[in-house]
């Protein structure tokens, strides 16, 4: 779990001493100290999904905004020329 979401999550005050924290820097030394190096990258595996995820939604709604943009665009060079006349 990164440190944001450490730092997020509630905190139970009748807990592990080790799973509570009192800001970043505390955080990141407990987490060494607790879980070593490899804890830096615990949960990486689903934010990579997550953010490959919200790329792909993002893109395909850029695209179809492109072609409606691109719809309109072209039905109203046909009107515009018409309203002159």
């Amino acid at each position: 779990m990164p440190t944001q979401s450490r730092l997020q999550a509630k905190q139970e005050i009748g807990g592990n001493i080790s799973l509570r924290y009192s800001g970043t820097f505390d955080a990141i030394i407990k987490m060494i100290r607790y879980e070593g190096l490899p804890g830096f990258y615990k949960g990486m595996s689903t934010k990579i999904v997550q953010s490959v995820f919200a790329a792909s939604v993002l893109f395909m709604i850029k695209e179809e905004l492109v072609k409606a943009y691109m719809l309109l665009a072209v039905k109203s060079q046909k009107v515009i020329p018409k309203l002159i006349k």
